[in-house]
């Protein structure tokens, strides 16, 4: 059961009933996020999706916070895994920071079915401000990989199904021939990092996968952004913390140069990291799944052992180390 309504954290002006909110406070803490960070969420600022799940995505004006319905499924896995989810952080971890679960106070009055799910988890966005990414991916390490944004533009969800009159190529729409370029560019993803930043960024990758795996987690993804950023800019966010990899309230950074720092206006790469949707357990649904999808070679729904496995590998070989790429000033 939640603990009863919080006496400090107001959701959409209003008080809701919080579930281990001693160990959700702590991370809000540990990343210098106030307790009324989402106190003036308007719930009718719904985003758009990528995926095909049912539950709604909210996002705050600053773009700095999602809010996310939760099926009963997740709902109960956050509840067995919340102990541990703290304890990871403090080992540091790439995995999304959660920052709140709650539910609203049943209410009579209450008419608005965006608030009517069983309950809700708040995060931080790890990449917001969309048009500013040179690439943005959400990448599984399988056939579901994709392009999120392209030079500053928003790639669109056209999913083929059979039903669509324009399931054959000759029918397909810009914007269906859009999101199909660039899942499959998606899939043929490479980037190359300092050796030490992507030595760095490989370490956090297996020990949350390690994490994952010894809780039976699946399904979960590498969102992971590009930006081109001024020398200036970097320089001023460096100063900020020490070390490779930097944590800015929640959002695991890196920053190098490129080798010819003539070349472009925006010479420093900014690339940002982390872990979602990591909350699916390898239940008697995803089995049957997975069974049938045995046609498809590359398919998302494995046993979490193999998917882990497999994550693990994609990265190592889709990030590569570059003797000529050096770490941004103060990085």
């Amino acid at each position: 059961m939640p603990t009863p309504m919080s006496e400090t954290v107001l959701v959409s002006g209003r008080r809701v009933e919080v579930w281990n909110d001693r160990l959700f406070g702590g991370l809000r803490r540990m990343h210098g996020v106030s307790d009324d960070f989402l106190q003036t969420l308007d719930f009718g600022n719904r985003m758009e999706k990528a995926s095909k799940s049912k539950e709604p995505l909210f996002c705050t004006h600053d773009e700095e916070f999602i809010v996310k319905a939760m099926s009963r499924s997740d709902h109960q896995s956050l509840l067995g895994l919340t102990e541990a989810y703290a304890r990871r952080f403090e080992q540091g971890s790439l995995l999304i920071p959660i920052y709140l679960h709650f539910r609203f106070y049943p209410s009579e009055e209450d008419q608005d079915r965006n608030m009517g799910w069983m309950s809700y988890i708040a995060m931080r966005n790890l990449t917001p401000r969309a048009g500013t990414w040179k690439a943005r991916y959400d990448l599984k390490a399988c056939d579901d990989d994709k392009q999120l944004e392209v030079d500053g533009v928003r790639v669109k969800a056209v999913h083929k199904r059979f039903w669509h009159f324009w399931y054959c190529r000759c029918c397909w729409s810009p914007e269906r021939w859009r999101y199909y370029n660039a899942k499959r560019d998606a899939r043929a993803f490479q980037l190359q990092m300092p050796e030490a930043q992507r030595n760095q960024l490989l370490e956090l990758i297996r020990g949350d996968v390690r994490w994952l795996m010894e809780r039976g987690l699946m399904d979960y993804s590498l969102i992971l952004g590009v930006q081109r950023l001024p020398r200036d800019a970097v320089a001023e966010a460096a100063s900020a913390s020490a070390g490779t990899c930097r944590l800015f309230g929640g959002r695991q950074c890196f920053a190098f140069i490129d080798p010819d720092p003539e070349a472009s206006e925006l010479p420093v790469t900014v690339v940002t990291v982390g872990i979602i949707d990591f909350l699916q357990t390898w239940t008697l649904k995803k089995q049957m799944a997975s069974c049938c999808k045995l046609l498809e070679h590359n398919r998302a729904t494995i046993a979490p052992d193999l998917y882990g496995e497999r994550f693990r590998q994609h990265f190592m070989r889709r990030l590569e180390p570059s003797q000529q790429l050096q770490a941004a000033p103060g990085w």
